[in-house]
């Protein structure tokens, strides 16, 4: 638990305009450290289905995974005397739908069945021998490393390099004190988005209050097109740059 109290560690505290602060708080579920002290793995426990993808993260849509290991990261960084690298961040699913067949599968059917759905969604650093510790057996993570000791092509994006780990904790503090920012000044209205034809409306229990409707003038979805991820990094340092501008110019002025 972070900010949570008696025994917690530290919230992540932004000091926002007008001297207001923003404490983020939470809970991590789980932190596994390899033998060396070297690396640290971030685990969140699911009982529904998740998954993650760059272009969620870069609008700010699911950052609960890269929060938590920004909070062990600097947490680590003031109690060891070493730096340690984020071997990954994944989510751990605690139960399944029910499978239905229409013969009796085999042991073995139902074995790759149950590995398939309960592989574990997320991203690990991009070091075979790393996947290799978390995923011994092959079993857990979707990651497959070819006899050269390769990623597969199709697998690149659920692997990043340290540098991409780098930018992406900077990116997550960033929008959370950017989020502070918009919330403090007001800017609340609801902007929810499309992607594909997935909503952020067809699970919301707010619909009946909140007061969007597609079909009233003013009321249009904010609609996420997929880029590749090589162009959302791109994006993603771009922001962090124009947003360290921005701080200094501010602290220039004062």
């Amino acid at each position: 638990i972070f900010g949570g109290g008696s025994g917690a560690m530290p919230p992540l505290s932004y000091d926002l305009p007008h001297g207001v602060r923003l404490d983020v708080r939470g809970q991590i579920d789980r932190i596994d450290f390899d033998e060396s002290g070297r690396y640290f793995l971030v685990v969140d426990y699911k009982t529904g289905k998740m998954s993650l993808n760059l272009l969620e993260v870069y609008e700010g849509l699911k950052l609960q995974l890269l929060t938590y290991l920004f909070v062990a990261k600097n947490l680590l960084q003031k109690t060891e005397d070493h730096e340690m690298l984020p071997a990954g961040m994944l989510y751990c699913f605690l139960k399944y739908e029910w499978w239905q067949t229409d013969h009796k599968a085999s042991p073995e059917e139902i074995r790759k069945h149950f590995d398939a759905a309960l592989k574990m969604p997320g991203w690990v650093l991009a070091d075979p021998e790393v996947v290799r510790a978390i995923d011994a057996t092959g079993r857990f993570l979707p990651i497959r490393i070819t006899a050269k000791g390769e990623f597969y092509a199709s697998d690149r994006p659920k692997v990043k390099t340290p540098e991409e780990f780098d930018i992406l904790l900077k990116y997550v503090n960033l929008m959370l004190e950017k989020t502070g920012e918009e919330i403090l000044l007001g800017d609340i209205a609801p902007r929810p988005y499309q992607m594909g034809k997935r909503t952020a409306c067809d699970y919301c229990p707010y619909r009946a209050i909140c007061g969007f409707d597609p079909t009233l003038d003013g009321c249009t979805y904010r609609r996420l097109i997929n880029r590749k991820d090589e162009e959302l990094m791109e994006d993603i340092q771009q922001r962090e740059q124009e947003r360290d501008a921005e701080k200094k110019g501010g602290s220039n002025h004062a």
